[in-house]
């Protein structure tokens, strides 16, 4: 942490995580967390919450990096005398305090109440306008532009993987020394199925995500050994 900075920000969407990983280690990592913003630079063994808390890390380091840039912005106004000041001032107030020059004769009755009801015709049919307009901007989601849909289909694809039998245990027949089925769970907990992930995704050009390709890769990235 910065000096004199007191606080940092733990994002929603990080229960996702949190809610994957085995209870008795959440604690572990909540304290790891504080120790770390408190600059006690924690160290530990565990594969688990060191994967878990670097992108977390990652975020803070971001996080920080914005406070700093808006302290100095800050700091470089207060020498200037504050914020610039607009230098388009009005040239003349927009009241009227005295008589117009040239009064016009008002308008009849009849006139008044034809224009009146122009208005209103006009402002309903700007109205019906801009709702048709407004219903047609609406976006469908995707995986790129949701993060939700993002993980639901991550998951949906993790597991119909680990559910396909056949498949995992050649898996395991190729790699005897690796723990299959937990190298993809942690593949899925500390990376696929984060935020963190779904940016690394959408910085791709893909329009499609070959799931299991994907989730096949970490299981030497994420290999737990028997």
């Amino acid at each position: 942490m910065a000096k004199n900075k007191e606080s940092f920000i733990l994002y929603c969407d990080l229960i996702h995580t949190v809610k994957k990983m085995p209870k008795d280690k959440v604690a572990d990592l909540f304290i790891h967390i504080l120790e770390y913003v408190n600059d006690l630079n924690p160290e530990t063994d565990d594969l688990i919450l060191n994967l878990v808390f670097e992108p977390i890390k990652q975020q803070l380091k971001r996080d920080l990096k914005k406070w700093e840039n808006v302290c100095n912005r800050n700091k470089i106004n207060g020498i200037k005398g504050g914020r610039p000041k607009n230098p388009k001032e009005p040239k003349k107030p927009s009241g009227l305090f005295q008589n117009p020059k040239n009064p016009v004769a008002p308008d009849n009755d009849n006139d008044s109440d034809n224009d009146n009801d122009n208005d209103i015709i006009s402002i309903n049919t700007e109205k019906k306008n801009l709702n048709l307009k407004t219903e047609k901007k609406e976006v469908e989601k995707t995986w790129r532009n949701d993060f939700e849909t993002y993980l639901s289909d991550c998951k949906k694809a993790y597991k119909e993987l680990i559910n396909n039998t056949e498949f995992m245990e050649r898996l395991q027949k190729l790699n005897p020394k690796i723990n299959i089925l937990s190298s993809l769970e942690m593949g899925f907990i500390a990376y696929w199925g984060s935020e963190e992930g779904w940016k690394n995704k959408k910085a791709k050009k893909s329009k499609t995500i070959d799931w299991k390709s994907t989730i096949i890769k970490t299981i030497k990235l994420n290999a737990v050994y028997y």
